[in-house]
């Protein structure tokens, strides 16, 4: 029924706005009626065509999946907080690593939009990809964006994955510095950190159009895998300052079993970016798969309870 919908209305950006309500209000009613052990496996089910075991997880697309259903400390929450985070990042790491702030919202009325610089990221803190990313504020529809941001504040990042750490965030909205370097969007570097310890680094290429990414282990070796996106297969230089990221991603990573740990390098300068507990919600593509299975080797599951 959702395609339909969806069909039916994506001509119109209005439309567009519609349908986001009318797909939350049925994720809400689903919430309601259906458990997120059932949930979770349904859409398992329907990405990877096959049951998900969560009594003997072994690939990493399962133990994602089964630490989102039991491994639920209140510290994820502050950490997928994208304003609360700033704190934790600022209080193991400093300052000098987190991008400027021009200012947090509790409503979206409360944005002055003509005081914004040309340049600017508006984020909601408790949600995933919901982000107005500008190179130049004349060019948006200020009156859609709005309502866009407005939709994302009143719906909970929770129900699209059933991602408990999402669940409880308090709705804000941040507005941050636009990060470019020569006039193209950073480079992402996220760590994914097994227990402290970073094991394999995620590079993402032009995120916003012909999207790429390539996995390293921690001495920049290429890995000759896919993860959810197609490999770029150009030599890209190993970042000069890729053992202080390193040193960075393993303080915050902490003790969690599983953290991902991003940075943007920005002419030479680490910018935090977030840290994430699901990578692609325990749904990603592996190819060949036989890589879901070495980093779920990785990955040691806490005791449940």
């Amino acid at each position: 029924m959702i395609n339909n919908i969806k069909k039916l209305l994506k001509s119109n950006a209005n439309s567009h706005i519609f349908f986001l309500y009318v797909k939350n209000t049925i994720a809400k009613l689903e919430c309601i009626f259906i458990s997120d052990e059932r949930a979770i496996k349904k859409k398992y089910y329907s990405v990877h065509k096959k049951e998900l075991n969560l009594k003997n997880p072994i690939l990493f697309n399962e133990k994602i999946q089964w630490l989102k259903l039991n491994y639920r400390k209140k510290a994820l929450t502050l950490c997928a907080d994208k304003y609360a985070v700033r704190e934790y990042v600022s209080n193991i790491l400093g300052d000098d690593v987190l991008n400027e702030l021009y200012g947090v919202y509790n409503d979206v009325n409360e944005i002055d939009f003509n005081s914004l610089p040309k340049e600017f990221v508006l984020k909601v803190t408790h949600g995933s990809g919901q982000n107005l990313i500008t190179q130049n504020k004349e060019s948006i529809d200020w009156a859609y964006e709005k309502k866009q941001l407005n939709f994302y504040m009143h719906s909970n990042h929770y129900l699209e994955g059933r991602e408990w750490v999402y669940k409880n965030i308090p709705p804000r909205i941040i507005c941050e510095k636009y990060l470019d370097e020569n006039g193209k969007p950073p480079v992402d570097y996220k760590f994914f950190c097994f227990n402290g310890e970073p094991r394999f680094i995620q590079l993402d290429l032009d995120r916003f159009d012909s999207h790429k990414r390539n996995m390293y282990d921690t001495n920049w070796n290429a890995l000759p895998f896919e993860f959810q996106h197609q490999r770029d297969l150009a030599d890209f230089e190993r970042p000069k300052c890729l053992e202080l990221m390193l040193t960075y991603a393993q303080k915050l990573a902490g003790d969690f079993p599983f953290a991902r740990v991003d940075f943007y390098l920005v002419n030479g300068k680490i910018i935090f970016g977030e840290i994430t507990f699901h990578p692609e919600q325990g749904l990603g593509r592996f190819i060949p798969e036989s890589y879901n299975m070495m980093l779920g080797k990785q990955l040691n599951l806490p005791v449940k309870g």
